[in-house]
This record gives structure tokens, sequence and C-alpha cells, in this order.
């Protein structure tokens, strides 16, 4: 298990929006990169451009609590994650789920 505030605000926030169409927030780059990579992986269909206005939106309060440590989180439905539908999902199956 991970011990990081700026992770935890985000899964908290992503938690807060979704419920529980979220199946889970993987983290699939090393926690202290430059920037920080997660796949938020949903059930059911995930429009990936409305999803990432959606996430944007809902972690906004991250960006502000942690300027300084950018992050990105990339949505995936979760038969695209079952699946490993791209090269940057079968990577994220390699990551740590949160």
């Amino acid at each position: 298990m991970i011990n990081d505030p700026l992770l935890d605000t985000i899964k908290s926030l992503l938690a807060a929006h979704y419920g529980e169409r979220m199946n889970s927030l993987i983290l699939y780059s090393d926690p202290g990169a430059a920037e920080i990579d997660l796949l938020c992986v949903l059930d059911g269909h995930a429009n990936v451009w409305l999803e990432l206005d959606h996430i944007v939106d809902a972690t906004a309060p991250a960006a502000d609590q942690f300027p300084d440590r950018p992050f990105q989180v990339t949505p995936c439905s979760a038969h695209d994650f079952d699946t490993g539908a791209t090269g940057l999902i079968r990577q994220a199956q390699r990551g740590t789920p949160l």
C-alpha cells in the first residue's frame, strides 16, 4: 500500500464523483516520478474524451492542493482494462491498484 496524500486525495475525489461506477484506480508510474500517471477503470462504457473532462473537473481540488506534483488520470472501461485493449492499458495492468 502506498501512503501518499496526493494519491489518497485523487482517489477520494474520483470515488465521490463516480461512486460505484469506479472499478479501480491504478498507479502505473513511479510515485516519485516527475508526473504521476493513473488509470481510472470505470464500469460500463467510457467515452475517453467526455470522461477526461469529468476527471479534470473532479480532480481540480487535488491539482490546487498539490501544485508542485503534476498528475494525469486516464479513463478506461473495465472491459478494455480486462482485455488489455491498448499499450497504455497493458502497461497499467502491471501497475499498483490504489
